[in-house]
């Protein structure tokens, strides 16, 4: 019989109860993504061998890419501290010949001054005074040079302004060498492209934190309560009561705290999904159709006076419109409503009632 989805499970079931016994930092209960890196890579191996065909194997990390690089110190090209590019995990450093950021290898200088010979500092370029050329002079007020490679650029450039060149240089810095060429991977997460372009969250915003050993105590309690008297005949009511109790005033903390932080996006987010509910100024507000820009959160008026909303956008990209914003209407291409009665935009926003709109015959607001 072929191995199914249940034995892998019961495999990883028995390989983390193992590992959670010798490990220090893991827990019994623990999930997999809150094991140690050691633990979660046994748990899918144990697995991926009890059922081959069902678990994917661990990661084989064939893909990865840069996160640091420095010269070498005999010359034989760039030292690149990685990660994988799949699971994220640390890799151990390679050295290449190329550079992974042209930069790096620009034959420019970078001038500071350096502590005089015997204060006890090393210089800021990371040299010992005696591992600098003789004919530098280290002084405090007659600055030396050294090569751009040695000096630690990355801590003191000064990162470029949010916008579209910050995010070109982060999708840049997601390429890296494998078999001589250069392979880009798509491993940008949406909170490091808010940040290059300036989409920051409020500074005010409401966090939601729960520590470990409070996920751990609500889940045990949930374990119990799901598998009931006949796992556990000795359960009493009293303490079924006394638990929920003690866990209550916490879930209700949590639960007050995701109902400010959803108002919150609620009040400043966008739901992209949804072209008729835009954030003020949202860039997705407006859709591109064959060289021509259209509002997409505002009523639409024809030449008979009729109104229609915007409710979403066809295969083409065209804007579909809705007859008086009823659902039981059949919706209809805006390109269409243009060629059979012609249709303009307004200054109503499409959040604004249907009830709430002039009905003046063929003017416009």
């Amino acid at each position: 019989m072929k191995p199914t989805l249940l034995d892998a499970a019961e495999a990883a079931g028995r390989a983390a109860e193992a590992h959670a016994a010798a490990c220090g930092t893991c827990s019994a209960g623990d999930r997999l993504a809150e094991l140690c890196p050691d633990g979660q890579r046994i748990v899918s191996e144990a697995a991926h061998q009890a059922a081959p065909n069902v678990v994917d194997p661990p990661c084989p990390h064939t893909s990865w890419e840069v996160t640091s690089e420095y010269p070498a110190r005999d010359g034989s090209g760039w030292v690149k501290s990685r990660r994988c590019a799949d699971c994220g995990d640390s890799l151990d450093p390679v050295t290449e010949p190329e550079p992974h950021w042209p930069a790096a290898a620009a034959p420019a200088e970078v001038v500071h001054a350096c502590p005089p010979v015997g204060s006890g500092f090393t210089p800021c370029c990371g040299r010992t005074p005696f591992e600098l050329p003789r004919t530098d002079r280290i002084t405090v007020d007659e600055p030396t040079t050294c090569p751009a490679g040695k000096a630690p650029a990355e801590e003191t450039a000064v990162p470029a302004a949010p916008g579209p060149a910050r995010l070109a240089a982060l999708m840049r810095s997601r390429q890296h060498w494998r078999d001589g060429r250069v392979v880009s991977e798509a491993t940008i997460s949406q909170a490091e492209i808010r940040d290059a372009l300036g989409w920051t969250e409020p500074t005010d915003a409401p966090a939601v934190q729960w520590d470990r050993a409070r996920q751990a105590k609500v889940r045990q309690l949930v374990r119990v309560i799901t598998a009931g008297r006949t796992a556990f005949p000795d359960l009493t009511d009293e303490w079924l009561v006394r638990k929920s109790r003690e866990v209550l005033p916490e879930l209700l903390d949590v639960v007050d705290g995701l109902a400010a932080r959803v108002e919150e996006l609620e009040a400043t987010g966008c739901r992209c999904y949804d072209p008729t509910s835009h954030a003020a100024g949202c860039v997705k507000a407006a859709v591109r159709w064959q060289g021509r820009t259209y509002p997409a959160a505002v009523w639409y008026r024809d030449g008979e006076g009729e109104w229609w909303a915007p409710v979403s956008t066809d295969t083409r990209g065209c804007l579909v419109l809705l007859l008086d914003g009823d659902h039981s209407n059949e919706p209809v291409p805006l390109d269409r409503v243009q060629h059979e009665y012609g249709v303009s935009s307004t200054s109503y926003g499409a959040h604004v009632q249907r009830g709430d709109l002039p009905d003046a015959a063929g003017g416009q607001p």
